[in-house]
């Protein structure tokens, strides 16, 4: 009679929290995509002035696509800040901005982008 041997493999991985490869981001009004970037949007930092991720293009992987919005002077306590607008080519609404146009900086608005597509 022959020897029947079984073997098992255990692995840890799970797809479902798979998210260290690249991360397509979604408008969160019409679902048209807008983003690409490295890493999940909630792991860089914010700002304390209006809670914005501030993205670092010379530090991520990041892939825009939006169209050129208005450009805006907001006072806040101590100045005025301009910002460079960026919009949703789907739906118009406001998902980023940047203070000028040689900034490295990018700044997308909280709750403007979501993972899952509608």
């Amino acid at each position: 009679m022959p020897k029947v041997v079984s073997r098992g493999v255990v692995s840890e991985y799970d797809p479902d929290n798979d998210k260290d490869g690249l991360n397509v981001y979604y408008c969160s009004f019409c679902g048209e995509y807008v983003l690409i970037l490295d890493t999940l949007i909630e792991k860089v930092p914010q700002r304390k002035t209006d809670k914005a991720y501030i993205l670092d293009e010379d530090q991520r992987v990041v892939r825009f696509h939006t169209v050129p919005g208005n450009t805006i002077l907001i006072q806040r306590s101590t100045a005025f800040e301009r910002q460079q607008r960026q919009n949703c080519p789907g739906c118009g609404l406001t998902v980023c901005y940047t203070p000028n146009d040689s900034s490295k900086y990018v700044y997308v608005l909280d709750g403007a982008l979501t993972l899952q597509r509608k």
